[in-house]
C-alpha cells in the first residue's frame, strides 16, 4: 500500500472514530434536556476532546497497521549480509519459491557454496528450506 493511501485510510478512521465518540458518548457526558440544551455546556467541550483523542488514535492504529513491515525489515538486512549472500536472496525473491540446483544454476555456483550459502540464510531465518527428494525448495520466509 503506498503512502498515499495509508494517509488517507488513516484520515477515513479518524473521521469515523470521532463520528462515531460523538454519537456514543454525547447522551452521557451532555444529554440535552430542556432549557440546558439552549446553553452551552462545559461538557461540550470535554466531549469534543474525548472525540479528537480517539480520532487521533484510530489514525494512528489505521496508519501503523498499514506499515509493510517485510519489505522494510529484507532492505535493511540486504545492507548487512554478504554479497554472495545478497545475489542468493534476491536470487530466490524473485522466482518466489526455488529448488537449491536451480538456484546453483542460476548464479553459477558450485554446489558446496550454494549450500554454505543458502544454510547461512536459513539460520538467519531469511530463507526457508523444505526437503524435496534429492533437492530443496527454497522460498523467502513468510514475515
Amino acid at each position: 500500500m503506498n503512502q498515499n493511501a495509508r494517509i488517507l485510510l488513516a484520515i477515513a478512521a479518524a473521521v469515523a472514530a470521532y463520528l462515531s465518540a460523538l454519537a456514543v458518548f454525547r447522551p452521557i457526558i451532555a444529554p440535552s434536556t430542556g432549557m440546558m440544551a439552549m446553553m452551552p455546556s462545559p461538557n461540550i467541550l470535554t466531549l469534543n476532546i474525548l472525540a479528537l483523542m480517539l480520532g487521533a488514535g484510530a489514525a494512528a492504529m489505521a496508519y501503523a497497521l498499514t506499515r509493510e513491515k517485510g519489505k522494510e525489515e529484507l532492505a535493511v538486512v540486504k545492507k548487512v549480509i554478504s554479497p554472495d549472500e545478497k545475489a542468493a536472496l534476491e536470487e530466490v525473491q524473485k522466482a518466489g519459491e526455488i529448488t537449491q540446483d536451480s538456484l546453483r544454476y542460476r548464479l553459477g555456483w558450485s554446489k558446496a557454496k550454494t549450500s554454505s550459502i543458502i544454510t547461512s540464510l536459513d539460520r538467519m531465518n531469511l530463507i526457508q528450506r523444505e526437503r524435496q527428494g534429492k533437492t530443496y525448495n527454497i522460498f523467502v520466509k513468510p514475515r
